[in-house]
């Protein structure tokens, strides 16, 4: 087989010699050879030479191709007679045999007739079948697909994913050598043993290769890759989570460690994550958190429900949902006020409200109780009562305040939980009216001018008398 060559003929004249030289230039895709082939004549001997109107053909295949010129033959001077190219198509296996040939001769010479024929086998053009396959899931199959240029051919596949590598028959199961099968559709079985290749990743290529032959003869081989994917419905991490209560007061309140009390509870979260098929854990958090390690605290606990979410080193993610039993406590309010009965007494009135949770903890009942003090001195308590709709409210007569001084009261509110203090003021004392050596005041908002006793106006008519006009 040859994409080139020469060979010789004979000629009338056993002097001179007939000489084909042919080229093949060929197309893998197109599956042709482009074959160009030249016709020259040289003498063997000196001081001939041999000339005039040649008129000849050339034969390639099934072609032939005629021509008449002027041409001069001498010793070795290799003298073109013509040349001629075509395009043969090869068969189906990439496969070409055919015959070239010349005629030709020289009016009114010795060269009266041209014999050179040779059958030429032209290198075979590889016809690898196309080879190509669509992505799939570790644990299931990729669909590989085997386009063949001839019905004849067989082939072997072979694999290689990350640093494993083997073949695949044709029930798609793999195996460590290459078998030859006929089959144009293969079910690649992908193992759990690929996700070893992806344990920092949720996907990879794969590489076939697939071989083709015809009968032991190898044809030539085409290569395809497609991706394979981890499932995620079979190696996603697993992940639990659990609360535990770490507030020594709501513990008791409860009674029992599976109850939590909203605002009050400090849950220990502890999360316990694992990656399969080789993953490792990158990340967890507990409601939204980061956790480095195992643990987190949550203090205060505000909501029933606790997400514990992780991450594997393939980007895959995982979570579970504790609902917690979380006891709806409302925390305590303390909107205590103070007010003079009146100016220049010395009573006045202390009123106790605010929000409050009515209900059990489960061993004990949520309590209201106050206590006040006026100067720092302390001087009552007791329980207190709740009103409705969650509040209180309840009103202490104050008694003996001196109204020509201020005084500071001091509240505060008890509950099972908390404690919530106030500290109020009650200002200075301020008659209606005082009046001095040489002053007279009115401490009441009215409007005196529009008073009259005898035509003069009340606040002019007092200060005469006081004055004694």
């Amino acid at each position: 087989m040859a994409v080139q060559g020469k060979f010789s003929g004979t000629t009338s004249n056993s002097r001179i010699k007939p000489t084909i030289t042919w080229t093949a230039a060929q197309s893998v895709e197109g599956n042709w050879s482009d074959i160009t082939a030249i016709l020259t004549y040289s003498r063997t001997n000196t001081g001939y030479i041999t000339g005039g109107k040649w008129k000849g053909s050339i034969t390639i295949g099934e072609q032939t191709f005629s021509e008449s010129k002027t041409i001069e033959i001498t010793h070795n001077s290799n003298t073109e007679a013509m040349r001629a190219t075509v395009r043969v198509y090869h068969d189906d296996y990439g496969q070409k045999t055919l015959n070239i040939r010349a005629a030709g001769a020289i009016s009114g010479s010795t060269l009266t007739k041209t014999t050179i024929s040779q059958e030429v086998t032209l290198d075979t053009i590889a016809r690898a079948s196309a080879v190509s396959a669509a992505e799939g899931y570790i644990g299931g199959c990729a669909t590989v697909v085997i386009t063949r240029k001839n019905d004849g051919f067989t082939h072997s596949l072979g694999y290689a994913f990350g640093s494993g590598s083997g073949y695949v028959a044709a029930d798609g199961s793999l195996c460590d050598q290459p078998v030859q099968f006929a089959a144009g559709v293969v079910n690649m079985t992908l193992p759990e043993s690929f996700y070893d290749q992806l344990t920092d990743s949720s996907q990879g290529k794969c590489t076939l290769t697939c071989a083709t032959y015809s009968g032991e003869t190898l044809i030539g081989t085409k290569t395809a890759e497609f991706t394979v994917r981890a499932d995620p419905k079979l190696c996603a991490p697993v992940i639990t989570g659990t609360v535990a209560e770490q507030n020594a007061l709501a513990a008791t309140l409860t009674g029992d460690s599976g109850n939590f009390i909203r605002y009050v509870s400090d849950g220990l979260c502890t999360v316990s994550a694992s990656g399969r098929f080789g993953a490792t854990i990158t990340e967890k958090t507990v409601a939204g958190i980061p956790v480095t390690g195992d643990t987190l605290t949550l203090e205060k606990l505000e909501q029933e429900k606790i997400i514990f979410t992780c991450t594997d080193s393939r980007g895959f993610t995982a979570s579970c949902e504790i609902c917690l039993p979380l006891i709806p406590y409302i925390p305590l309010t303390n909107n205590a006020a103070v007010q003079r009965t009146d100016p220049t007494s010395g009573n006045a009135t202390l009123t106790f409200q605010g929000s409050c949770w009515q209900g059990t903890f489960g061993a004990y009942d949520n309590e209201l109780r106050y206590e006040y003090s006026i100067n720092g001195v302390h001087m009552y308590h007791e329980p207190l009562p709740m009103g409705e709709a969650s509040s209180y409210t309840l009103t202490e007569p104050l008694q003996g305040l001196d109204y020509q001084s201020a005084h500071t009261v001091e509240v505060t509110v008890h509950d099972k939980v908390m404690s919530v203090t106030k500290t109020l003021r009650v200002n200075k004392g301020v008659p209606v009216f005082d009046w001095g050596e040489n002053d007279f005041a009115f401490h009441v908002p009215v409007s005196l001018p529009e008073l009259t006793v005898d035509g003069v106006a009340l606040a002019d008519y007092i200060r005469r008398i006081i004055q004694g006009g």
